[in-house]
């Protein structure tokens, strides 16, 4: 009799055991379970939902997976909140991503510690995960295509214009002979600053549509110019529901050539027998069309009802050249207050300078109403872009450098800022 108490006692502290192992092995699986769950929550895939489709989409991954666990003896009640609670906060600002918690609890049904009266082994966990994440961005390229962008791209390149136009370096556009200095540079083979910025934009796209994937996150652009007036070039109002930015890189990428450089019939006029005094860098009309461009920029989340974040890129020589009030025609550096009214509403400002070259200045004109009192020997063009630009976000491009690799440089500072930005 003894012996026979014994061994009830030893196995049924064995099946005890066994139930212990059992509803620990069930709970083992379950973390990971739980694990998977949150994970999916913070992938390149589940960051691309909405937190509440993130949720759902967690939910409904960890109820089928623990099928298997539940016809071996785990019973949780996946609808209560202490069953199963899965809380997915999109965090914003410098932490921009996301957060999730799993939380499970149950029990394991007994085989043996039941008939001592023990039915279940209760089982329970929480699973944390977080992610950092680019911020959706909206980029606004505002490209410079007055005359003054026509000068030729390299120090040789300047001189070859001025052999084949008879002596003009500086913004030659005149038509006034039968023969455009435009189309004179062209079968010269000879390379403007306006077409080094053409390949620079086009390169930025490749860039941007490498960084969206890499990040896992959207990125929208719009192409626009300027020169007497503001001009949208892509996309066109008769596409994307008026949107003023296409998610179509590789689209935006093939429309940047669509922004022309401004031609002058002569070198007052820019339609014949019409002298509007050449004033053909309107600031004003080209900060305030982007201005109205722009709609209020958001924190980039996957929220609906938040707003991608927005980054504008000016690339200009700086020189202004407009009508401006009662002042007549007004000329210098760019009006700064029309940057601060677009930096106001929370969007970044980059400005890449293509810098003057002094000695482009050819004649008396452009000596006296340009050089002397604008870029030598006191440079007034590049500090007012450089108050411009949103702080960090001013680049300055000289003869020798490389434009478009200056642009890269300067478009994935404004990539970093729009992630860190408040």
């Amino acid at each position: 009799m003894l012996f026979a108490l014994v061994l009830t006692l030893l196995l049924t502290t064995i099946g005890i055991g066994v139930d212990y192992v059992r509803a620990k092995r069930v709970q083992t699986k379950l973390t990971s379970l739980a694990d998977a769950a949150a994970l999916m929550a913070v992938s390149r895939e589940g960051m691309g939902l909405s937190a509440a489709e993130a949720s759902t989409r967690a939910r409904r991954l960890l109820v089928s997976q623990a099928k298997y666990l539940e016809d071996h003896g785990l019973v949780v009640d996946w609808s209560a909140p202490e069953g199963l609670d899965i809380r997915v906060t999109e965090m914003a600002g410098q932490s921009l991503g996301r957060e999730v918690e799993v939380k499970f609890a149950g029990y394991n049904r007994n085989l043996f510690a039941s008939l001592v009266g023990a039915e279940r082994f209760y089982v329970s966990g929480t699973i944390k995960a977080s992610t950092s994440a680019a911020p959706k961005t909206d980029f606004y390229m505002l490209i410079d295509t007055s005359p003054s962008m026509l000068i030729a791209s390299t120090e040789g390149d300047i001189a070859r214009l001025r052999a084949a136009t008879n002596g003009c370096a500086f913004a030659c556009h005149e038509t006034s002979n039968p023969r455009s200095n435009l189309d004179i540079a062209r079968s010269q083979n000879i390379t403007l600053r306006y077409d080094v910025v053409i390949e620079a934009v086009q390169r930025l796209m490749g860039i941007a549509k490498d960084a969206s994937k890499d990040s896992g996150t959207t990125y929208r652009a719009g192409i626009y110019s300027f020169d007497y007036t503001f001009r949208r070039i892509w996309p066109q109002y008769a596409q994307l529901d008026n949107a003023w930015v296409d998610p179509d890189l590789d689209q935006v990428k093939a429309h940047v050539a669509d922004a022309k450089p401004l031609a002058y019939c002569t070198g007052y006029g820019r339609l014949c027998d019409v002298d509007d005094d050449s004033q053909a860098t309107n600031f004003t009309a080209a900060m305030n069309g982007l201005n109205a461009a722009i709609p209020a920029p958001g924190e980039g989340t996957n929220n609906a009802s938040d707003r991608p974040r927005a980054v504008a890129m000016l690339i200009t020589d700086g020189m202004r050249d407009e009508v401006s009030g009662t002042n007549g025609r007004t000329m210098g550096p760019i009006p700064v207050e029309l940057c601060d009214k677009i930096k106001a509403r929370g969007i970044l400002l980059a400005v890449l300078y293509t810098a003057y070259l002094p000695e482009s200045a050819t004649g008396d004109w452009a000596i006296t109403r340009v050089r002397d009192p604008f870029l030598t020997p006191k440079d007034v063009i590049s500090p007012a872009l450089t108050a411009c630009a949103s702080p960090g976000l001013f680049h300055e491009v000289k003869v020798h450098d490389d434009l478009a690799s200056s642009a890269s440089q300067l478009f994935q500072r404004a990539l970093k800022t729009a992630r860190l930005v408040n």
